[in-house]
């Protein structure tokens, strides 16, 4: 099998991951991360690439475990691959911190988030569209705390990176004001609650 063969069977499992067909996304990103392992060995980009879209179907499937592993390796492949300090380790931070939540280990989460958020800022600037998902990420993640200050403030700044950077009529900056539209909603009632 050629590495082409692995960039088909990845892209057609991304197309049905998008489907909800998880079993053969499954299948087809196995397929993928046994070519690049076989052909590229195991420091590579693409080979932590297909760990994380398989982490990614495995997650969406409800098989936690199976994505925790794969995001695990994912994040050590970009780490040998880049060292500690670049955005594709910094990417795949905040992918395992995703699952991490999902299992429930919020503070393992939480501080893989805020690092994966450092690691942004200092490689790409502060004002850049990847810092913005990794605020709104932590927003959401504080969101499921019930902490909505914290929520609100990363949230805000999310919004107004992105309207800085890619303009009010982006798909992004709508998306991110309407999760923070919610969030106020949320937090008011938690005042008016305290109140009462």
């Amino acid at each position: 099998d050629s590495l082409e063969v692995a960039t088909v069977a990845d892209n057609y499992a991304v197309l049905h991951q998008k489907l909800r067909q998880y079993d053969q996304a499954i299948e087809l990103e196995k397929k993928s991360v046994a070519i690049y392992e076989k052909r590229l060995g195991r420091d590579k980009k693409d080979l932590a690439v297909a760990f994380g879209n398989l982490a990614e179907s495995y997650s969406a499937s409800g098989d936690n475990e199976n994505a925790r592993l794969y995001s695990e390796k994912s994040l050590s492949v970009m780490r040998k691959t880049y060292g500690d300090k670049h955005p594709a380790v910094a990417s795949a931070m905040d992918n395992l911190a995703g699952i991490y939540i999902k299992e429930g280990r919020l503070a393992e989460a939480e501080s893989l988030q805020l690092r994966a958020l450092d690691i942004f800022k200092e490689t790409l600037g502060d004002e850049h569209p990847d810092v913005a998902i990794c605020l709104d990420n932590l927003a959401d993640f504080y969101t499921s705390q019930k902490r909505y200050k914290q929520a609100l403030r990363r949230s805000e700044d999310a919004m107004d990176m992105v309207e800085k950077s890619l303009g009010k009529d982006h798909p992004l900056y709508k998306s991110i004001k309407g999760r923070y539209e919610t969030l106020k909603e949320k937090n008011a009632k938690k005042e008016d609650d305290k109140k009462n």
